[in-house]
């Protein structure tokens, strides 16, 4: 399913969609955690190009934090990577999680903090929208009461010198 129909982030036809759609669906009923390829295939479909798709993946996300059955730095690694890529836009994660997985319980709000950290550890160089994702990083800090850890501060240290992110860098290093 991920390497034929996921190839690329929106470009599917009915019969990819809906077979990526089933396999979502069917990973949501298992309720087991999630091996390499589980990973690699939530991390996937939380960047497709249907809103569906990326619906059940916050459920299945929703779901398995709150039984405590994910590791969201294998997680956000998968995802970082794709973004760092820039194979799909950051706007679809950042919606996703502002209207699905922000602010659900305390313990959702500090996985989501984990899995946001480890998307920017993943990029180098910062990538077309990352100041959006910036924002709901402090929003999801603010709500936590804690602050970006050591090598997060690392990457917006060197990221607040692009000009487009240089006031949510400062405000996240709270200078």
């Amino acid at each position: 399913v991920i390497k034929i129909c996921l190839f690329y982030s929106g470009l599917a036809e009915v019969y990819e969609r809906n077979l990526v759609l089933n396999t979502a669906k069917a990973l949501y009923q298992i309720k087991k955690p999630l091996d390499e390829m589980g990973y690699l295939f939530l991390g996937t479909i939380f960047l497709d190009g249907d809103k569906t798709i990326r619906g059940i993946a916050a459920e299945i996300w929703l779901e398995h934090v709150s039984h405590q059955m994910i590791n969201n730095a294998q997680l956000g690694k998968v995802i970082g990577l794709h973004e760092k890529l820039e194979w799909a836009p950051v706007k679809r994660l950042t919606d996703l999680m502002q209207h699905h997985m922000l602010n659900v319980s305390k313990n959702h709000n500090h996985a989501l903090e984990e899995l946001i950290s480890n998307i920017l550890l993943q990029m180098e160089e910062p990538v077309t929208n990352l100041k959006k994702l910036l924002e709901v990083y402090h929003e999801v800090l603010a709500l936590n009461q804690s602050e970006a850890n050591g090598d997060v501060q690392q990457k917006l240290n060197d990221w607040k010198e692009n000009s487009s992110l240089k006031k949510i860098c400062n405000l996240l290093l709270k200078k």
